[in-house]
């Protein structure tokens, strides 16, 4: 049994790590150095996008209002479609918003580019414009 496993791993679930999982990724959000948005870039017109073996995991978001690291639903993300929901909704994906720019933020000490990223999600007028080009 054991043996079946260990085949299983090694066909399967070569090359990821622990903390890291294979997503999926519809939707690129560009922006220059300043973070002013200038396109978007879809994946997968026939398809849900494109495979990344090595997606950052966030554990434990059972609690609610918390994000995956770079890697998220375009809601989650934009705030795409909030309008359309009532407002416990909208309230619960604004906090999972504000979690995921919080994370650019915080890993932008590290990677000073992920600030322009930040930058860009804040500004609701931007925001306009992306769900405008989806």
């Amino acid at each position: 049994m054991l043996s079946a496993l260990c085949d299983y791993a090694d066909k399967n679930l070569s090359g990821i790590e622990p903390g890291f999982a294979r997503k999926q990724v519809k939707w690129v959000l560009c922006c220059d150095e300043n973070g002013r948005y200038t396109g978007l870039i879809n994946l997968g017109e026939d398809t849900r996008g494109r495979w990344f073996d090595k997606s950052p995991v966030t554990p434990n978001m059972n609690s609610g209002g918390k994000s995956h690291f770079l890697a998220e639903t375009l809601e989650t993300v934009t705030l795409f479609g909030q309008q359309e929901l009532e407002e416990k909704k909208q309230l619960a994906l604004q906090n999972k918003n504000h979690f995921f720019c919080d994370l650019l933020i915080q890993a932008s000490e590290s990677i000073p580019a992920l600030k322009a990223a930040a930058t860009l999600l804040q500004d609701s007028q931007q925001l306009a414009q992306i769900h405008a080009d989806i």
